[in-house]
């Protein structure tokens, strides 16, 4: 799946969601460990990727970012799938929007030198098996790189950026976009699956390029 990286090994942080490690399944190429967000903390991320999945908690995020700021500043990559409404994570912020219609939502690929949306229809990320649209994002992205920005809403709304500008590392996030692996073969045909490994081999080709 990477190249150059034969295992890459990734903390998923864990506000004790049910289910959630269910979503990221251990794979030869790929080693999860589970960081649990717990009163005081303060993780220490050995690992040169962090997830930050649906559900987390952006309080004790914030008060932990100095250590997500160390994994970027040694050029790791922080991947965060869920509305980061405080702001932890540099150069971006989740701002919710629900005023415009989900009826009317569509996703639109604006940027995407990393190929993250290669062989992905941006509306099976919008639109569920009931024709129902707009649910796999809502509100926008505010970033300080403009540049950043791969997915867009009908309106221009940012709702998925990879940022290798802000930091010496590699930022992707989503406007609250559930991703994970569920591992499979059967699991790589639908368009969130597809889109996280291709976020994958982005990351192992960002990593890779660090050590070169």
């Amino acid at each position: 799946m990477h190249e150059g990286i034969a295992t890459l090994s990734i903390a998923v942080v864990d506000n004790g969601i049910h289910g959630l490690r269910g979503h990221f399944v251990d794979s030869p190429a790929l080693r999860y460990r589970f960081e649990p967000i717990v009163r005081d903390w303060s993780p220490a991320f050995a690992e040169d990727v962090v997830i930050v999945p649906n559900g987390s908690d952006h309080l004790s995020l914030y008060r932990a970012r100095h250590s997500i700021e160390a994994v970027l500043a040694r050029g790791g990559a922080v991947l965060c799938f869920c509305g980061c409404y405080t702001p932890w994570l540099p150069g971006t912020v989740w701002r919710h929007d629900n005023t415009r219609p989900n009826r009317d939502v569509r996703y639109h690929v604006a940027s995407d030198p990393l190929g993250l949306m290669a062989g992905v229809d941006p509306q099976r990320l919008g639109t569920d098996a009931h024709g129902i649209s707009g649910w796999w994002a809502c509100g926008e992205l505010v970033t300080a790189c403009p540049q950043s920005v791969v997915l867009a809403d009908t309106w221009g709304r940012p709702v998925l950026i990879a940022d290798t500008r802000s930091t010496p590392g590699l930022i992707v996030a989503t406007a609250s976009g559930p991703l994970g692996d569920r591992g499979g073969a059967e699991a790589a045909a639908d368009g969130p699956q597809r889109l996280y490994r291709n976020i994958i081999r982005a990351v192992s080709r960002h990593l890779e390029s660090r050590h070169a």
